[in-house]
């Protein structure tokens, strides 16, 4: 007989051969050969655009979702590498799928094929769009709820993963008794960190029917790429891939736990089950990581090398081999040489660009800029190629080049708006204010290839605003930078508008929202203008009710108003999305502190340190707590408990700087000077440690630093002098981009009134005027510029700025300058005899620290001068007692007003415990210790 001639019957010929060639022959290259030819065959006889029913008819839909079904034999279910170019059969197949659901709308397998096709290829954005398309056809359509599940384990978005199978399963029971069903479920509960329990969902899976040996009758159905019923009517057919991909999963499960001969014993099964269906080199790939668990890199390697060049898992054994080079050999021209091979074999532009991003890790950005313009002449148009040479330029500082090469890229293509922003954050990072603001503005302009109601377009622009704020707000252009963020953000909410029907783009885009509400929020708060900030922080948690950012800013600012319950509902909220939040918890522990519940504020952090007595953070925390609630003696005991706990602690940058925060509080500036300077290296804690340093140095007895104009004549040595410049000097160095440069400006005024000589007090104060101009209410500048008053001795210009840090509510970040405002000022009016207002700024300060010594010495001092000795030896006896019985003045009013008072017994002791610490205290023997003695005598 001879062959059909016709096309029609011509196309359903090759389709029969095609599916013999593979399932008889395993012939894959002929078959896939065949399969195209059947579809082109198919649709020359079809014609273009069929729409009449006779033309739909021939068309016959049924007939090309079977070949589709078979070509998708051939296709990896896993998505290929981002950026990497589908294979022609996977975009082949996409196109036909495309074809089918335009022709047929509602042919809700098609559009399911059609999503499985895009996963693979990696376009999940688009994979999603048609499964939600598909269910708005049929809401029921348990494959498609399978496959979105899938899709979000795929982008790590695992509660909607797990709403997606839950919903699947809610529709369709029957899917629990599907292998499928718990592959997912183990993959979600391995995300958890559940690897007991996913190993045995895994185990469940594999043994069910169909999994470990294909049952009878299901050779041919198990490659039913249909995914399932709608309402679980049909029998689920599971297809080679997922049979595979739970071997797979179920070894490196067990690998993961440890059981590595049990691991290894699945994939030897999988070989011999799986041989010549195409999947050995996933199998090959899955036994080479386990070889890695096991510490054999060199066979893992010679594994990997045997994946044949012509397999559609070359790339990833390539990948993987570089991987080991790189992590476990530490081999890093091995490493870039895999993805050379990879470059010459596929010389794709994925695969050069694969070999640009390998030399990058690698630090050869030389090398990596040639492999990127390999990728760019085969792909002029690439704007991410374009965006990664002039990253690669400015890695190697050749800015000039970088500028060049930005400015003719986004000349050649106008269309391609990141190019116009890199190069403006590159001018910003030189500080070329204005040649940024020109290529913003050129970004804006409009074009004709510009079209500004796009939803790409209005995303482009509103980073374009954004980018244009940085740069007003870098040229402390404030009106400008406002006018910015509000163009941003009409546009933004606009743009939001627009998106809404599609629920996971706006859900994207309220995120960008809110986080420009919160700019608008900040930038008004600088500006005192405490309504509006208030304003746009809650627009913000309208459009994103878990941004982190505007929940504290809206927390410090109803504590700053001292608004106790709503600021603790936002720490609340915060510990619930963070329940590590480090701001938030010390919040929460001050507004306990506030309202007098010191049990409850402490409970927290020592709840911490009970579980891991290294947690310095939590330990940093907890000895301020302690210090404020008047219970620093129990500070030590922390510290000890770290020090017994490892070894290695006592050489801890953490544990050196806590043990000297307590040194520092219980007045002992000598030892805690030594354990700050064990940390002051460290990245993490450096910081704080020679702040504290500077701060010893210029105030070691923690007095009101310049509460006497006689301080004017400074008996600083010059060596402590030329260590706190060292000091201020690597303060510099060491800090980083988000810290505030203000801090180090106000310590640099302290080191020059620190010398005393009025030149130096006058340049003090220049320096920080300029911080007021920006920010009048800037506590730590106030406070300086009392302090330069006071040693030019105007004290009415140092009350005035002190009394206006009086009236402001406490702000927590600037408790320490709060306090000894109010303790200057105190001073000031004890020596003008203003006793109840000194008193009463006194106790303030004591309700913000009850550990404050000097406030309890000026309660003493009021009380000795009101002549009430017994009540201010008891002020005293506290004094005495916060500064660890190691201040001889305070012991000195002590044992002074003990004797006034009539407690000789008292004062004698008082008086050998000074003399015992400091032998040559002038005065004490003969003013106190003698008369006390002798009134005891008979």
């Amino acid at each position: 007989a001879g062959l059909p001639s016709d096309s029609e019957h011509s196309s359903r010929f090759l389709y029969l051969r095609g599916v013999i060639q593979w399932h008889q022959g395993k012939d894959q290259a002929g078959a896939i050969k065949l399969l195209t030819k059947c579809i082109d065959e198919h649709l020359a006889m079809c014609g273009d655009g069929a729409n009449a029913l006779a033309d739909i008819v021939k068309y016959d839909p049924d007939f090309m979702l079977t070949v589709v079904k078979e070509m998708m034999l051939h296709i990896s279910p896993e998505p290929i590498a981002e950026g990497e170019t589908p294979s022609p059969l996977l975009q082949r197949t996409i196109d036909v799928l495309n074809s089918l659901t335009r022709q047929v709308p509602a042919m809700i397998t098609a559009m399911l094929l059609l999503a499985k096709c895009l996963y693979s290829a990696n376009k999940l954005s688009e994979a999603e769009r048609v499964l939600y398309t598909c269910l708005s056809f049929n809401q029921q359509y348990t494959a498609a709820h399978m496959l979105l599940a899938q899709l979000h384990i795929t982008r790590q978005e695992y509660k909607q993963s797990l709403h997606a199978l839950e919903q699947a399963l809610s529709l369709d029971f029957g899917i629990k008794q599907t292998p499928k069903y718990h592959l997912l479920r183990g993959q979600l509960l391995d995300s958890q960190g559940q690897t007991r329990s996913a190993l045995t969902s895994l185990e469940t899976a594999i043994s069910m029917p169909g999994v470990r040996v294909v049952t009878s009758g299901d050779d041919q159905k198990n490659n039913n790429n249909g995914g399932g019923s709608s309402g679980g009517n049909q029998r689920y057919q599971v297809t080679v891939h997922e049979r595979v991909a739970i071997f797979v999963e179920l070894a490196r499960l067990h690998g993961a736990v440890g059981h590595l001969p049990e691991a290894a014993k699945i994939i030897q099964q999988a070989r011999a089950e799986f041989e010549h269906s195409g999947q050995e080199d996933r199998i090959t790939l899955a036994e080479a990581q386990l070889m890695v668990q096991r510490g054999d890199f060199d066979g893992a390697i010679t594994l990997l090398r045997g994946v044949s060049k012509a397999s559609v898992y070359f790339a990833r054994a390539r990948m993987q081999m570089a991987d080991i080079y790189l992590t476990h050999k530490r081999n890093k021209q091995a490493y870039a040489n895999c993805f050379r091979q990879l470059a010459m074999q596929n010389n794709s532009v994925h695969s050069y660009i694969l070999l640009g991003e390998a030399l990058m890790k690698v630090q050869e950005p030389d090398q990596a800029i040639k492999a990127y313009e390999s990728a760019l002449k085969a792909s002029p148009g690439h704007a991410g190629l374009a965006s990664r040479i002039g990253r690669a330029l400015v890695t190697i500082h050749d800015y000039a080049r970088a500028v060049q090469y930005y400015h003719s890229a986004a000349k050649a293509d106008p269309s391609q708006v990141s190019l116009f922003h890199e190069l403006a954050e590159l001018y910003l990072q030189l500080n070329k204010f204005d040649s940024a603001v020109a290529v913003l503005t050129q970004a804006l302009a409009p074009s004709a290839q510009r079209d500004p109601s796009l939803p790409d377009t209005m995303k482009n622009d509103v980073r374009s605003y954004l980018l244009l704020s940085r740069v007003y707000d870098a040229q402390q252009q404030d009106e400008n930078k406002e006018s910015a963020l509000k163009s941003a953000w009409a546009l933004q909410v606009k743009l939001l508008s627009k998106l809404r029907a599609r629920d996971a783009l706006a859900s994207e885009e309220s995120v960008v929202t809110a986080g420009i509400c919160y700019e608008l929020a900040q930038f008004y708060h600088a500006k005192h203008d405490q309504r509006k900030a208030l304003e746009f922080a809650n627009e913000a948690l309208k459009h994103d009710d878990k941004h982190v950012d505007s929940l504290m800013f809206l927390a410090r600012l109803y504590l700053i108003n001292n608004d106790l319950d709503a600021c603790q509902n936002q720490c609340i909220t915060l510990m619930r999305i963070n329940p590590y939040h480090n701001e938030a918890s010390m919040m929460l522990a001050d507004i306990m502190f506030r309202k007098n519940e010191y049990d409850a504020a402490t409970y927290h952090f020592q709840k911490l340190l009970q579980k891991d007595p290294t947690r310095y953070d939590a330990m940093h925390k907890l000895i301020q707590l302690l210090r404020r609630a008047g219970k620093l003696e129990t500070a030590p005991k922390y510290v000890q408990q770290a020090e017994r706990s490892s070894v290695r602690a006592k050489f801890d940058a953490g544990f050196n700087f806590c043990r000297g925060l307590v040194q520092r509080y219980s007045n002992d500036p000598r030892a805690a000077l030594e354990s700050f300077n064990k940390a002051r290296k460290d990245p993490d804690w450096g910081r704080l440690a020679l702040t504290n340093m500077i701060e010893i140095y210029l105030n070691p007895d923690e007095s009101s630093m310049f509460s006497d104009a006689a301080s004017m004549q400074s008996d600083k040595k010059e060596s402590e002098l030329s260590a706190v410049a060292k000091l201020l000097e690597e303060l510099l160095r060491t800090s980083g981009d988000r810290d505030d440069p203000r801090r180090y400006i106000v310590l640099d005024a302290y080191s020059l009134m620190a010398r005393g000589d009025k030149p130096h007090v006058e340049k003090a104060r220049g320096l920080v005027m300029p911080l007021l101009q920006k920010d009048r209410d800037y506590v730590p500048a106030l406070l300086a510029l009392a302090d330069a008053f006071i040693l030019l001795k105007q004290t009415p210009k140092a009350r005035n700025q002190l009394k206006r840090i009086s009236k402001m509510n406490l702000i927590p970040e600037y408790a320490a300058e709060f306090e000894r405002a109010w303790l200057l000022l105190a001073d000031i009016y004890i020596k003008k005899g203003k006793y109840d207002l000194a008193m009463d700024l006194c106790k303030k300060c004591l309700r913000n620290n009850k550990s404050c010594a000097k406030a309890w010495e000026h309660l003493g001092l009021i009380q000795e001068k009101e002549t009430a000795y017994m009540d201010a030896a008891e002020h005293y006896a506290m004094a005495w007692k916060f500064t660890n019985e190691a201040s001889p003045a305070i012991g000195y009013k002590l044992a002074f007003n003990h004797l006034k008072a009539g407690r000789l017994v008292a004062a004698i002791d008082v008086c050998h415990k000074v003399l015992d610490k400091f032998p040559d205290y002038p005065n004490i023997g003969k003013d106190i210790l003698d008369p006390a003695r002798a009134a005891l005598r008979p």
